[in-house]
């Protein structure tokens, strides 16, 4: 069974992932990417190449079927599987420092609608009802 990256299961999927990439054969390609092959190539660096943008396809599709169809979405355009991988450790990533961001935020504003002891309860209903706004 191949591990499904969802929205809850970031951490643990890029491990398990690692591990397969590394089985196959093909964490270079996840990790450094695949390297352009130059103009002057000769048949031997021709050939190298052509294994390359295999192994990089092999990459792809193992990233195509470990994720849920949201995070497909993210990736289907990608051309390279460094490419898909960076879009999707930048979605999660960063989502959790986001996610710590809005938690501050919104225990701020909790810790605003409390009722001061010296108000009533007008002038309470009124300004809880002007930080809505």
């Amino acid at each position: 069974h191949l591990p499904i990256l969802d929205r809850k299961n970031y951490d643990a999927w890029c491990i398990q992932m690692k591990i397969i990439f590394g089985m196959q054969d093909v964490l270079e390609f996840v990790m450094i990417g695949l390297q352009e092959l130059e103009k002057d190539a000769g048949e031997a660096q021709k050939s190298t190449f052509r294994e390359s943008k295999k192994m990089n396809c092999k990459a792809r599709f193992l990233i195509h079927q470990c994720v849920d169809p949201q995070n497909f979405a993210k990736i289907a355009s990608a051309t390279s599987a460094k490419q898909a991988w960076d879009i999707l450790a930048n979605a999660y990533v960063g989502s959790d420092k986001l996610k710590r961001v809005k938690m501050q935020t919104l225990k701020r504003k909790f810790e605003l609608l409390q009722m001061n002891e010296k108000e009533g309860i007008a002038e309470y209903l009124n300004r809880v009802q002007n930080l809505s706004n």
